[in-house]
């Protein structure tokens, strides 16, 4: 009987694996998962930023229509101040602060919407065998991209279906602004802005709750018109498409 030394049985173990790592080809783990989710963000937030910047513009414009000024104070120099700090306060929150915290949360959401909603594009991406792992460092290619022709868990499957997987990505974000508007997080936001803003330049309560009251009917008629607003007007007339070859490029570059 011929007893191989643990070392040597290491050094074939090792062997074996490398040679099966060369012939196989391994899934998209949770940091190419989330990077091929931020390929889609990063290009997609130069959509989403100027759809918010034209939301301020409407908002702040029309903030005070409800409003009766001499209601909310009776000094002149206040009431300009006050006004003059929640229009600018406000208008820097929604162009800022709201297409941020979609922005923020959008990778995850993409991730989610291609990697856990049916067909997932996870798993075993070897039967059958399409493509070959490149070598650590080197990207996959667009022949790869072509002939992924399975949805499995790895970038040149996310690329081969890419416009399954671009709607998927343009409909999470849409979802999300409808989840932040619906819910009321996007109002609540607003509205306590304004009212941080009014108590700390020196507004009484009651007229805090009176420019509150009057303000925020002009704000929740805009936030809930703005879902639709939003899907309209988000990667609309393939406004997106001129992304899809830099997306491609980027994901292809994952392991």
């Amino acid at each position: 009987m011929i007893v191989t030394p643990h070392f040597m049985k290491k050094a074939i173990k090792q062997l074996n694996l490398g040679s099966l790592s060369a012939n196989l080809t391994f899934a998209c783990e949770q940091d190419c998962r989330i990077g091929v989710a931020q390929a889609f963000v990063d290009s997609y937030a130069l959509e989403i930023q100027p759809i918010f910047s034209d939301f301020s513009q409407k908002v702040t414009k029309n903030l005070y229509y409800n409003t009766s000024l001499s209601k909310i104070t009776t000094d002149p120099s206040l009431v300009s101040s006050i006004l003059k700090s929640i229009y600018t306060s406000t208008k820097d929150l929604v162009n800022k602060t709201l297409p941020q915290t979609v922005i923020s949360e959008s990778p995850r959401k993409i991730h989610d919407a291609i990697f856990e909603t049916e067909p997932k594009f996870k798993g075993d991406c070897n039967h059958p065998k399409r493509v070959t792992q490149p070598p650590s460092g080197v990207a996959w290619t667009f022949d790869d991209c072509k002939n992924m022709d399975y949805i499995c868990g790895n970038p040149p499957s996310v690329c081969h279906f890419f416009e399954d997987n671009r709607s998927r990505s343009i409909k999470a974000i849409v979802d999300d602004v409808k989840f932040h508007c619906s819910s009321g997080e996007f109002y609540d936001m607003i509205m306590n802005n304004i009212k941080t803003v009014a108590t700390h330049d020196g507004l009484e309560s009651d007229n805090v709750n009176y420019l509150l009251e009057q303000t925020g009917m002009t704000i929740k008629q805009y936030i809930d018109e703005f879902p639709a607003t939003f899907q309209m007007k988000f990667c609309s007339n393939n406004t997106c498409n001129k992304y899809d070859h830099k997306i491609k490029e980027l994901l292809l570059t994952f392991p």
